[in-house]
């Protein structure tokens, strides 16, 4: 897919068009990215966003995405969701875990990719059953679910969401791309590397290290990804042109079962 016909399709993709999408075939399946941290320098939100709205422009099926940071809610700025989206109401509804169109009361419908966060005025942590009971429901209406998990994270919460992946991506910078620990370890991220479901994005990297890397699972993203953004809605248009292939390939590497 060409850099123009990519940003066509952000473009035209709106809330209507998200509404008339139903659930995917029987032959795709769907899928929950969980974006993390490799280390405290790094900042994730801008990478789940980018991914997201690209996600939501590709995929046949619904796509949305839960900011875990409950307290900041970095999503909120980056997708352009002034309060609406209650992922602790939507955890404990009757009617969300009944009806996939109830759902939707407990999302932002208007952001750029569909967002569920805490409720802005009950801002705080999200304790691991609030994620497990979210994120189930959610994925009733949105089968495919991309989950931004920054640092500030509490570390039981980050522990369930990443047992909630079919694929994670690892955020660092030029310092940490060197990750053969990952490969060796006995941890659930280092499973998940061993079975091609991590991708370790490099804010900052370049294609030397890509070559470099003998486990084939990096994604260099150049710096502009988060130099470009770091306040305001997120919005990949043809200004932008040099993030949306590497942003491209993280994507369909995350949603792409192995």
């Amino acid at each position: 897919m060409s850099a123009r016909s990519l940003i066509d399709r952000i473009s035209t993709t709106r809330t209507m068009a998200r509404l008339a999408r139903t659930a995917p075939d029987t032959g795709v399946e769907p899928s929950t990215v969980v974006v993390l941290p490799l280390d405290e320098r790094t900042r994730t939100s801008p990478v789940a966003a980018a991914t997201a709205i690209i996600a939501d422009a590709i995929l046949p099926h619904p796509v949305a995405v839960i900011d875990l940071d409950g307290a900041a809610q970095p999503m909120r700025g980056l997708l352009g969701s002034p309060e609406a989206g209650d992922l602790v109401g939507l955890s404990v509804s009757v009617e969300a875990g009944q009806g996939r169109r109830a759902v939707e009361d407990f999302v932002d419908m208007n952001a750029t990719v569909p967002l569920a966060s805490t409720w802005i005025r009950g801002a705080g942590a999200l304790p691991p059953e609030t994620v497990r009971d979210g994120v189930w429901r959610l994925k009733r209406r949105f089968p495919s679910v991309i989950i931004d998990v920054p640092v500030t994270v509490p570390p039981e919460t980050i522990a369930h969401a990443t047992s909630l992946a079919t694929h994670v991506v690892l955020v660092t910078d030029q310092h940490g791309v060197a990750h053969d620990w990952l490969h060796s370890g006995q941890s659930l991220l280092s499973g998940l590397a061993r079975a091609g479901r991590i991708t370790v994005a490099v804010i900052g990297g370049t294609e030397k290290d890509r070559t470099r890397c003998p486990h084939g699972d990096i994604v260099p993203l150049g710096d502009a990804l988060t130099s470009t953004y770091d306040k305001g809605r997120m919005a990949l248009t043809a200004t932008t042109p040099g993030l949306l292939a590497p942003v491209y390939e993280l994507t369909t590497r995350a949603f792409t079962r192995r």
